[in-house]
């Protein structure tokens, strides 16, 4: 049978992207307790399931094809559930073979500032320290140019010509930083909503990383981190939008902020920034002063002490049982 040239044309296209090989990536979700983060997995998967509470550690997976026929790539996602309580679980995520196609997305819980910076801050110090270490290794046992080859490939997504290029302390990997609950978050004050949205801002700018507001309801935004997130794992193209920084959920992609355009913390006259504070530690202060934290080491004590009372109390209604008996 005579094929045509149109036909011939289709077939060896075909054939070279059968050839392709398909491309893994992980994505590791980090954050709040109970601030949406199943909720984000299931739509960036397009998985129709209810979401439930995780526990410690969980995995999942998605598969995309950026173009009919070509092979499907794969994505591993890792959720952590528990807050902060499991973060040394993260450390199995970082390997040879996952972080150079690795991405960390920090969702936390705007209607809880109170523990929104010693969370984002802890994951951040915590996940980038065991990123640091798993680079240095791979460069030390086997190539020598590793680490710094993943680290540029993360400086690509950046614009060198950014006028905080020289200012900031660029994440490993790639970061997404999302805020949930935007609705509850509107019903702040408007002082009080601004020191939250410019801190976020600033930390965001600071380690290159993109900057989400959204809530459960809101089918936009959450089609923009969909987006973004399909940018990151699949390939699929930046995804060209006109960024948010007030006046509505906030949509940041990496380079699109600046420090000029954030300004300076509305620090008051009770915080004086000394000559050895950086930047970071300014904005800290002014954030934790306004907004005292629950310390992380309280909650570990305070679920340690709940689980021992509950074996306790479980041990004692046994006994009383078996002496009834």
């Amino acid at each position: 049978m005579t094929q045509s040239l149109w036909d011939l044309a289709v077939k060896q296209s075909h054939l070279r992207l059968s050839k392709t090989r398909f491309r893994e990536s992980y994505v590791v979700f980090a954050g709040c307790q109970t601030c949406g983060k199943s909720t984000i997995i299931n739509s960036f998967l397009e998985k129709d399931e209810t979401s439930r509470k995780t526990l410690a550690l969980e995995y999942t997976f998605g598969r995309r094809s950026r173009v009919p026929y070509a092979p499907k790539s794969i994505v591993h996602v890792w959720e952590l559930g528990g807050g902060v309580k499991f973060s040394h679980l993260l450390d199995v995520t970082v390997s040879r073979d996952s972080v150079e196609n690795l991405c960390f997305v920090v969702v936390l819980d705007l209607s809880v500032p109170q523990e929104l910076w010693t969370h984002l801050t802890h994951l951040l110090t915590a996940y980038g320290a065991r990123i640091q270490n798993v680079l240095k290794n791979v460069s030390l046992k086997f190539d020598s140019s590793f680490e710094r080859t993943v680290i540029n490939r993360t400086l690509q997504r950046l614009n060198s010509d950014h006028p905080d290029h020289e200012l900031r302390t660029v994440f490993p990997i790639p970061l997404v930083i999302i805020g949930s609950k935007y609705d509850l978050f509107l019903k702040f004050k408007s002082e009080d909503q601004e020191l939250i949205s410019k801190s976020l801002r600033f930390v965001a700018n600071l380690y290159g990383s993109a900057l989400f507001f959204a809530n459960a309801s809101d089918v936009a935004i959450t089609k923009k981190i969909k987006s973004y997130l399909y940018h990151l794992a699949f390939e699929f193209a930046k995804p060209n939008s006109t960024p948010v920084f007030e006046n509505g959920p906030l949509n940041i992609l990496p380079g699109q902020d600046s420090f000029s355009l954030i300004g300076p913390p509305p620090t008051g006259s009770a915080v004086k920034r000394s000559n050895d504070c950086t930047l970071l530690e300014l904005w800290e202060s002014v954030f934790c002063k306004r907004f005292l934290q629950v310390h992380l080491l309280l909650q570990h004590f305070i679920v340690s002490l709940f689980l021992l009372i509950k074996t306790k109390v479980h041990c004692w209604t046994r006994s009383i049982g078996d002496t009834r008996k």
